[in-house]
């Protein structure tokens, strides 16, 4: 009697370490965001304008930040006003895990960016915080530039423009 209550302990601890690995696998869903350039007209505070998220445990931190997405000008100045057609920008993102836990690691395995005519994903991390209600948080920051879709002409004048700021912006100091 006692070999069979050793044995049926044995599988239950057995059975107990094999669901927690496969609750495990479950957070580590890849993640899967679509870069968006149809932005005219956009501003930071039309957020879900700029990114789709198709999948994962995610969504732009709206808990702890009045502003998830932050525009900057292609010289690096934080930009407040409509976007305007053939621009280009640089748009940073806050994400925010839904169930509070981001994977260990965020590298190419495990992120993935679909990206519009005109976007590019430069850089993304994972950091580690403090909430707004003082807990402790982890928050996926990603970083694009984008050049918002436009005709022929206003592709050019933007970048003609986007140059002429870029020139003025420098220093030699």
């Amino acid at each position: 009697m006692k070999k069979i209550i050793s044995i049926f302990l044995c599988l239950t601890l057995a059975l107990c370490c094999f669901s927690m690995n496969v609750s495990a696998a479950e957070n580590n869903e890849k993640i899967t965001l679509y870069l968006k350039s149809d932005l005219s007209g956009a501003t930071y505070e039309n957020c879900e304008r700029f990114i789709e998220i198709k999948s994962g445990n995610i969504a732009l931190d709206t808990v702890n930040r009045d502003d998830p997405v932050f525009v900057s000008s292609y010289v690096g100045d934080v930009y407040l006003d409509e976007l305007k057609s053939g621009r280009t920008y640089y748009v940073d993102y806050i994400f925010i895990a839904k169930d509070g836990t981001l994977p260990d690691e965020i590298n190419d395995s495990n992120i993935e960016f679909v990206c519009d005519k005109g976007c590019e994903a430069l850089w993304y991390s994972k950091a580690v915080g403090t909430g707004a209600d003082g807990s402790r948080i982890e928050v996926l920051l990603v970083n694009t530039k984008v050049q918002v879709n436009g005709n022929f002409f206003q592709r050019l004048f933007g970048k003609i423009a986007d140059a002429i700021a870029k020139i003025l912006a420098w220093s030699p100091y």
